[in-house]
């Protein structure tokens, strides 16, 4: 029997310090039961991206993150633990999640990992849908790239992922950002192998 292939959903983990996301209280309190790792008092962009893996699992998709999957853990290495997961998942999509004030480490290093594969199953532009908030970064007008704003991070490398052809989903509050999300689900179901 071939098993389904997952959707992935990566970013952030943490919130930048003394930051106050305002999450609606639909996510502060509708944390999946499956879920052990709840951030206290207010949900971590970790624990979002935990509601979002739900949200797609109610859409029939499944759906995790990395940190969600322990038990399939063989490699020490967090960077060889993801392309483990990449392959042996086997992962059939990406959706990264990236609010405003969270700190972008964890997404800083999965970019260029997605990046060094598209083009290449599981990793092409059908698959892999960005997440940024409002006010994290936009379309520069003159190169049609999409522009990260906090130039400290590097963010020159970030080009590619518009230049690999990754959907790109801007979103302002989170109620409309888990409706994005289902709806892109609905339009972009992962392929079986």
């Amino acid at each position: 029997m071939i098993s389904p292939p997952v959707l992935l959903v990566i970013g952030p983990s943490w919130w930048a310090k003394g930051f106050d996301p305002h999450l609606p209280k639909e996510i502060q309190e509708g944390l999946p039961k499956w879920w052990t790792r709840r951030g206290n008092p207010l949900p971590a962009p970790v624990d979002v991206r935990a509601y979002l893996a739900d949200v797609l699992r109610q859409e029939h998709h499944p759906a995790t993150l990395m940190e969600a999957e322990g038990s399939r853990r063989t490699e020490e290495m967090d960077t060889k633990f993801f392309v483990e997961l990449i392959e042996k998942l086997p992962a059939g999509g990406f959706f990264a999640f990236w609010p405003k004030g969270a700190s972008p480490a964890g997404l800083l290093w999965e970019f260029p990992l997605i990046v060094e594969r598209s083009g290449k199953p599981p990793v092409t532009s059908e698959t892999v849908h960005l997440f940024p908030q409002e006010g994290v970064g936009d379309w520069n007008k003159d190169t049609g790239f999409f522009e990260f704003h906090d130039k400290a991070y590097r963010t020159t490398y970030h080009k590619d992922l518009t230049r690999a052809g990754f959907q790109i989903w801007k979103w302002s509050e989170y109620i409309g950002l888990v409706e994005k999300v289902r709806r892109v689900a609905r339009s972009h179901p992962p392929k079986v192998k």
